[in-house]
């Protein structure tokens, strides 16, 4: 390169280029080539797995990036979207990756004997990822085997056909957020949780993901910050509404009647930033059931919620009774009423927390023993190892995005919680159900909710430590109950 050597200093006092903030004074066009910072390794029972990094946002006008990964070559092209359009850009990718495939072809000839690609408009292949960032994207034949392998490597099945379900092959909350992630880096495509609820199988899976409306839909908001997620439609007017965790109860639709709709209202895509911290569960509950859009003449229906989702179903429930909806139940899993714990001396909060303690390290220990969960998802299930895994940048022990949102909508609604106060009213239709999480104890104090439930309140033990529960026995078990209470089946 012609004059090297000039001190950068002394370059930009020369050429004195006019400042303006939005833009770098010296270079608008930037080539970026390197390998990826991290490879995949197995060390024993941890696994080091590499993914492509977020943008952080546009430093160029124009950057086009080569990164070598395990798994072959990624290109984008990351660029100022207030000067170029998205047709340009992915013309220019085209472009540039024709001329790698030419060479390629060609290793041995010199450059200057190399015909150079022409450039056309290209048909957009994918929409730019947020960020401005628009990566390269192989065949329509090469992402479909891609994405089959995919499926085929997270399901432990010898083959996939266009008609079969993610769910319906095993598929559960770890593997569906492990396909998510794994999508998301291999195409870099928005795939989200309501895509893969809404489109389960195959075929209807790959073609949201490679189609660009579809992708584009995915990324709309709304302003309420819970969505819709139908589950099934059933051909009756009974329903369940499950509150967050979606992929705990997507089975539940395959054990309830034909009769029964199951859906879920999530905060997964909510912007938690924009005020909702403020909000009292009632009025996070008035949002869910605008979203629910629940028709008076239909019914009963029946609020489900996980945790601190049960408080909000114990809300739910009461302002649908006063728009006059026929509210069947309100099922609350290992839902402690809001302050109860708090309330106890600090030595039984101690006594309780050691016992707790103990009980999931042996249960998480048997299922490792056992198989049942792998050791870095073991690991992930006590705070101080996780706290060890992300300290030592194991990127196995990070959350995913999915896993993240959780956690983020979890604390916030636990922080509304403890200023909710429920209505005293002995509300007869509640269904408390305790996992292996919660001490028998929790059966007799009918989980701290006094005067606000009936004193003969129903109480049902389920196999499982919380979230586990819900697995196919403790769904089965939900579904007996619930097309009893809805449907006297």
């Amino acid at each position: 390169m012609n004059h090297q050597r000039m001190p950068f200093n002394k370059l930009v006092e020369l050429i004195n280029p006019v400042r303006d903030p939005a833009r770098n004074p010296l270079i608008s066009v930037n080539f970026n080539l390197q390998k990826a910072f991290l490879e995949d390794r197995r060390y024993g029972g941890f696994e080091l797995i590499s993914s492509a990094s977020q943008s952080p946002g546009v430093i160029y006008d124009l950057s086009f990036i080569m990164i070598g990964r395990p798994t072959g070559w990624r290109m984008s092209i990351e660029y100022n979207a207030d000067l170029f359009e998205v047709d340009t850009i992915e013309s220019l990718l085209q472009l540039w990756r024709q001329a790698y495939e030419i060479a390629l072809e060609h290793p041995e000839a010199p450059l200057s004997s190399l015909i150079a690609p022409e450039r056309q408009t290209a048909t957009p292949v994918e929409d730019a990822p947020l960020g401005g960032s628009v990566a390269s994207s192989p065949s329509t034949d090469t992402q479909m085997e891609t994405l089959a392998a995919l499926w085929r490597d997270l399901l432990q099945v010898q083959q996939i056909r266009p008609e079969d379900d993610f769910f319906a092959l095993g598929g559960h909350s770890l593997l569906a957020l492990r396909l998510l992630s794994a999508v998301r880096t291999t195409f870099n495509a928005p795939a989200t949780l309501e895509l893969l609820f809404k489109k389960p199988t195959f075929a209807g899976f790959a073609a949201a993901i490679f189609d660009r409306g579809e992708a584009q839909a995915s990324r709309e908001k709304a302003a309420n910050p819970w969505e819709l997620v139908t589950c099934k439609q059933g051909t009756g007017t009974a329903a369940v509404y499950t509150l967050n965790h979606p992929f705990l109860y997507y089975r539940l639709a395959n054990e309830l009647p034909a009769t029964v709709s199951v859906h879920n209202v999530n905060m997964f895509h909510a912007d938690l930033e924009s005020g909702l911290a403020d909000l009292p569960i009632e009025d996070i509950a008035r949002h869910a059931i605008d979203t629910m859009q629940i028709d008076a003449s239909a019914g009963p229906v029946a609020i489900v919620g996980l945790c601190v989702n049960g408080i909000v179903a114990m809300e739910v429930s009461r302002q649908l009774r006063e728009k006059g909806i026929e509210v069947g139940f309100t099922a609350m899993i290992d839902a402690w009423a809001p302050g109860y714990f708090a309330s106890l001396p600090k030595r039984e909060q101690k006594r309780w927390g050691r016992e707790r303690r103990s009980k999931r390290l042996a249960y998480f220990t048997k299922k490792l023993l056992l198989g049942r969960v792998r050791l870095i998802d073991y690991l992930k299930e006590f705070a101080i190892s996780l706290a060890l895994l992300k300290l030592f940048g194991v990127k196995a022990g990070e959350y995913s995005p999915e896993e993240q949102a959780n956690d983020d909508v979890t604390k916030l609604l636990v922080i509304a919680a403890r200023r909710y106060k429920p209505a005293q009213v002995r509300d007869p239709s509640v269904i408390l159900l305790r996992s292996r999480a919660n001490h028998p104890r929790a059966r007799k104090l009918l989980f701290g909710w006094g005067e606000a439930v009936a004193a003969d309140t129903r109480v049902v033990d389920i196999d499982g430590w919380h979230e586990d529960s819900l697995t196919s026995n403790g769904i089965r078990d939900l579904a007996s109950i619930f097309s009893q209470k809805l449907i006297g089946k």
